[in-house]
Protein backbone atom coordinates (compact mmCIF):
# COMPACT_ATOMS: atom_id res chain seq x y z
CA UNK A 1 0.00 0.00 0.00
CA UNK A 2 2.78 2.42 0.93
CA UNK A 3 4.73 1.63 -2.24
CA UNK A 4 1.64 2.30 -4.38
CA UNK A 5 1.16 5.67 -2.69
CA UNK A 6 4.77 6.63 -3.40
CA UNK A 7 4.53 5.52 -7.03
CA UNK A 8 1.29 7.44 -7.57
CA UNK A 9 2.88 10.62 -6.19
CA UNK A 10 5.77 10.44 -8.70
CA UNK A 11 3.44 11.67 -11.45
CA UNK A 12 2.77 14.89 -9.53
CA UNK A 13 6.44 15.25 -8.62
CA UNK A 14 7.41 14.99 -12.28
CA UNK A 15 5.05 17.79 -13.31
CA UNK A 16 6.14 19.90 -10.38
CA UNK A 17 9.78 19.61 -11.47
CA UNK A 18 8.81 20.48 -15.07
CA UNK A 19 6.96 23.58 -13.85
CA UNK A 20 9.82 24.63 -11.56
CA UNK A 21 12.38 24.16 -14.33
CA UNK A 22 10.27 26.15 -16.78
CA UNK A 23 9.88 29.08 -14.40
CA UNK A 24 13.59 29.04 -13.60
CA UNK A 25 14.45 28.96 -17.33
CA UNK A 26 12.13 31.86 -18.20
CA UNK A 27 13.48 34.02 -15.38
CA UNK A 28 17.02 33.14 -16.45
CA UNK A 29 16.27 34.28 -20.00
CA UNK A 30 14.97 37.63 -18.78
CA UNK A 31 17.88 38.25 -16.39
CA UNK A 32 20.48 37.16 -18.95
CA UNK A 33 18.99 39.51 -21.55
CA UNK A 34 19.22 42.46 -19.16
CA UNK A 35 22.75 41.58 -18.08
CA UNK A 36 23.89 41.17 -21.68
CA UNK A 37 22.58 44.65 -22.49
CA UNK A 38 24.39 45.98 -19.43
CA UNK A 39 27.67 44.28 -20.36
CA UNK A 40 27.60 45.55 -23.97
CA UNK A 41 26.61 49.14 -23.15
CA UNK A 42 29.17 51.84 -23.96
CA UNK A 43 30.42 53.61 -20.83
CA UNK A 44 30.91 57.38 -20.96
CA UNK A 45 34.26 57.38 -19.14
CA UNK A 46 35.42 54.26 -20.94
CA UNK A 47 35.62 52.43 -17.61
CA UNK A 48 33.04 49.79 -16.73
CA UNK A 49 31.24 50.05 -13.39
CA UNK A 50 32.80 48.36 -10.32
CA UNK A 51 30.57 45.25 -10.44
CA UNK A 52 31.07 44.59 -14.16
CA UNK A 53 33.18 41.46 -13.54
CA UNK A 54 30.71 40.12 -10.98
CA UNK A 55 27.84 40.50 -13.47
CA UNK A 56 29.84 38.74 -16.15
CA UNK A 57 30.88 35.91 -13.83
CA UNK A 58 27.40 35.23 -12.45
CA UNK A 59 25.09 36.27 -15.31
CA UNK A 60 27.28 36.35 -18.43
CA UNK A 61 25.53 33.47 -20.19
CA UNK A 62 22.25 31.62 -19.90
CA UNK A 63 23.87 28.61 -18.23
CA UNK A 64 25.71 30.79 -15.72
CA UNK A 65 22.47 32.56 -14.88
CA UNK A 66 20.63 29.26 -14.48
CA UNK A 67 23.39 27.97 -12.22
CA UNK A 68 23.48 31.17 -10.16
CA UNK A 69 19.71 31.17 -9.67
CA UNK A 70 19.71 27.48 -8.80
CA UNK A 71 22.44 28.01 -6.19
CA UNK A 72 20.39 30.82 -4.66
CA UNK A 73 17.21 28.76 -4.68
CA UNK A 74 18.83 25.62 -3.28
CA UNK A 75 20.64 27.45 -0.48
CA UNK A 76 24.15 27.02 -1.84
CA UNK A 77 24.77 30.76 -1.89
CA UNK A 78 23.00 33.59 -0.11
CA UNK A 79 20.60 35.45 -2.38
CA UNK A 80 22.14 38.74 -1.24
CA UNK A 81 25.52 37.81 -2.71
CA UNK A 82 23.97 37.06 -6.08
CA UNK A 83 21.60 40.03 -6.15
CA UNK A 84 24.21 42.71 -5.36
CA UNK A 85 25.64 42.75 -8.92
CA UNK A 86 22.12 43.12 -10.32
CA UNK A 87 21.73 46.51 -8.61
CA UNK A 88 23.90 48.08 -11.32
CA UNK A 89 22.00 46.30 -14.10
CA UNK A 90 18.64 47.80 -13.14
CA UNK A 91 15.89 47.69 -10.55
CA UNK A 92 13.74 45.49 -12.81
CA UNK A 93 16.25 42.64 -12.52
CA UNK A 94 16.91 43.15 -8.82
Amino acid sequence: VMAMMILSSLHSLFWLLILLGSVLYIISLIVTEGCTDFLRAPWPEGQPPPRYDDVQDSYGSLWRTLYTLFKSMAGGVSWGENSDPLMDVGWVYF
